[in-house]
């Protein structure tokens, strides 16, 4: 090779590097632009992990668990409950204990009596505690969070995990099924924040609830609009407002908080 060809060989080496160079600067500059121009952002959303299960009664009457990956299963069947009952008998009412280790029932009977139960976590063994005479037992925390806790509107809320803000449904109805809007607001009533508007037609909804790291707010809404009448949960994040899940279930929920918990 003559001293030609080298000094040709040798441009091309020190120009390919500046080529790549120049080349992904404009690569950055045209992402950018089309960035730039786009009008509209599809936001991907991913299920949310988040300590503790989110308990809900089942559309047959038993219990089910949104795991902490997003994907919802079958806990406490009907045959659970009836082996417990003596009878057949469904979930009415469920709240976790404040360590997350077991699960409070209110289960109602064929025969219309109700009592209390209770089931540890990850046992399908359901134990009975006592009766309810009246018909209805007070689940230790509920009736105290109801009593206290109120939107601007009024309607019963539930606080977050932090004590820092409330979220809670606002419903109106003119003569017939009501709209329904989440919405969460500052403890001292200021900062309200619309999480999301269901729209119509509710005919029956429970108290949200919060996830145990106050990112994530769950509802359940009985949706009744022509033939189409069905209940589901919603999963909703704050403070995005972005509705993550949609699961078939009923209200009252309740999300656990264990000792696992960071």
């Amino acid at each position: 090779m003559d001293e030609t060809d080298e000094g040709k060989a040798a441009g091309r080496r020190v120009w390919l590097p500046v080529a790549a160079a120049a080349m992904a600067v404009a690569l950055v500059l045209i992402g950018q632009a089309v960035l730039t121009g786009t009008t509209t952002v599809h936001r991907i959303v991913h299920p949310r992990v988040v300590n503790g299960d989110l308990a809900l009664i089942s559309l047959g009457g038993g219990v089910d668990l949104m795991a902490a990956n997003g994907f919802t299963h079958p806990w406490l069947t009907r045959a659970d409950l009836a082996r417990a009952c003596h009878e057949r008998c469904v979930t009415r009412d469920l709240e976790w204990t404040p360590d997350g280790s077991a699960l409070e029932l209110v289960l109602e009977t064929r025969s219309k009596r109700t009592g209390l139960y209770s089931a540890a976590a990850g046992s399908h063994s359901v134990r009975f505690v006592a009766d309810c005479p009246d018909g209805t037992c007070a689940i230790t925390g509920w009736g105290t969070m109801r009593a206290t806790t109120f939107g601007p509107d009024r309607t019963p809320g539930a606080m977050a995990p932090n004590q820092g803000r409330i979220a809670y449904l606002s419903t109106r109805s003119r003569d017939g099924p009501s709209s329904a809007e989440l919405w969460t607001v500052a403890a001292d009533g200021t900062d309200p924040i619309l999480l999301y508007d269901f729209g119509c037609c509710f005919v029956d909804w429970s108290l949200p609830v919060w996830a145990p790291d106050g990112t994530l707010v769950a509802v359940s809404l009985h949706l009744k609009d022509g033939r189409l009448d069905t209940t589901r949960i919603s999963i909703v994040e704050y403070p995005s407002s972005a509705r993550l899940r949609v699961i078939n279930g009923h209200g009252p929920l309740s999300w656990q908080r264990s000792a696992r918990e960071e």
